[in-house]
Order: structure tokens, then C-alpha cells, then sequence
């Protein structure tokens, strides 16, 4: 193994997600010596699978330093986001526990939903007004526990693609070892509940198709009698 070896591994590494950290690893890694590279080859282990591990795990560490500290932008009462590359990733921070004791998990999870659809309405206003926070912005992902069956089902309705990891998974070296997600979803929470992601395109969110579906989605939760507090003062200005 080689520096073209390690510039090579690092290349088929690359997403949206990180991107700017492999550019990063990229540029000190052009910064080192030969002499360097091999003194480190020889000490994570010369082969293709010791240095992809040895190369996703520094990936992996700075993706988590981002997504504990530069991720709390908010966007409403309920989300939050940060950036990475050209990913914009959506946080809910806030405990739901005593919504849900006080509401149900049912409507609880209707009213994360309408925060949720506001939160992107936020993102989409964003780039129709071409603002520089979203410039780079070609893409929108969540990652977490909280996305369960029910809300999975909700953001594939409305065109997410989406991916669950077991505690099996997320437990399992091997299956890690194969899954750049995964490991990313087991250094952010562990291995102790499923993990889930969705992502979807800016371009999607941004179609009148998506909107109008948007706009569905919104309804249905209203006919429930759910709504945010912002919503409830337009329908007392009508």
C-alpha cells in the first residue's frame, strides 16, 4: 500500500455527507511524506480493509464532532439543523415524554410531523430567496431512533428514501465494516435502540408536486385537530 492506494480507498469513500471531510483528510494527506504514509501503514496494518477501518473511523469522528456541535441552527420550537458538504441535516433535541403522556404517542408524533413540514418550508424559503446558509445545499437527511415504523411510512409517502439499521446491525462489526451509514448511526446513538434515516432531494422539496403533497400531508393532521400555534392564528385571522 501506497499514498495512490490510500487517495484511492478515500475517493470510494466519498458521499454527500462527507465530502468536505474527505477533501480535508485529502489535503493532509498530500501535506505527509511517503516516509510518513508508510510509518503510519505499518502501524494500523498494511492492507486495503486495516486502512479503510483506519480511514472511516476518522470520517466517522469528525461527522459525529459536526453533528454534536455545529448542528443546532434552530428552524422552529421542534428542529433544529446543521450542515455537512452539501447535506443539510434536520435534529429534533426536544424530549417528547411529557407530550406524550400529556397527548399520546399519536398526536405527539402529528405535531413533530407538522414541525417537521414547517421546518422544511423554512429550508425551501431558504433557497427561493437564495440564501447564502443553504448555497451548497443539494440535499436533506435525518438520522435517528425516534424515526420508527409509523413516521417511516409518513416520509416515504412523501418521497423520502429511507434506511433502518437493527440493534443486530448496529451491533454487528462486520455488518459495520460494510456500511458507512451504519457506522455513522451507531456512533451517533450506540447500539441499543434501531436506528433509521430518510433523505430526499432539495430539488424534490422545491417541485410543485411535492408541495402539493406537502400540503396534503398538512391537511390530514388538521382534520385531527392538531395544529401549530402559528397555524392556529392564521385560522383565527380567516
Amino acid at each position: 500500500m501506497d499514498r495512490s492506494d490510500v487517495k484511492r480507498i478515500l475517493y470510494s469513500l466519498k458521499d454527500n455527507a462527507n465530502e468536505e471531510i474527505i477533501n480535508s483528510v485529502l489535503a493532509k494527506l498530500d501535506r505527509l511524506t511517503d516516509e510518513n504514509i508508510s510509518q503510519i501503514l505499518s502501524q494500523i496494518g498494511d492492507s486495503e480493509t486495516a486502512v479503510k477501518a483506519y480511514l472511516n473511523n476518522i470520517i466517522y469522528k469528525q461527522l459525529v464532532k459536526r453533528h454534536e456541535h455545529d448542528h443546532n441552527i434552530p428552524l422552529n420550537d421542534y428542529i433544529t439543523y446543521g450542515k455537512t458538504g452539501s447535506t443539510l441535516h434536520l435534529h429534533l433535541p426536544v424530549d417528547l415524554h411529557a407530550s406524550i403522556q400529556k397527548d399520546g404517542f399519536s398526536r405527539t408524533i402529528d405535531r413533530v410531523n407538522l414541525y417537521l413540514l414547517d421546518a422544511i418550508d423554512r429550508v425551501v424559503d431558504f433557497r427561493k430567496k437564495n440564501s447564502p446558509a443553504i448555497s451548497e445545499i443539494d440535499e436533506v437527511y435525518m438520522i435517528s431512533p425516534i424515526l420508527i415504523r409509523t413516521e417511516l411510512k409518513f416520509l416515504k409517502e412523501l418521497g423520502f428514501t429511507t434506511q433502518s439499521f437493527s440493534k443486530k446491525q448496529l451491533s454487528d462489526p462486520e455488518f459495520l465494516q460494510n456500511s458507512s451509514e451504519a457506522v455513522l448511526a451507531n456512533k451517533l446513538f450506540g447500539s441499543k435502540n434501531n436506528v433509521s434515516s430518510a433523505k430526499i432531494p432539495l430539488a424534490t422539496l422545491l417541485s410543485t408536486e411535492w408541495q402539493k403533497k406537502k400540503e396534503e400531508a398538512k391537511d390530514k393532521i388538521h382534520k385531527k385537530g392538531i395544529y401549530l400555534p402559528e397555524d392556529s392564528k392564521s385560522l383565527e385571522e380567516k
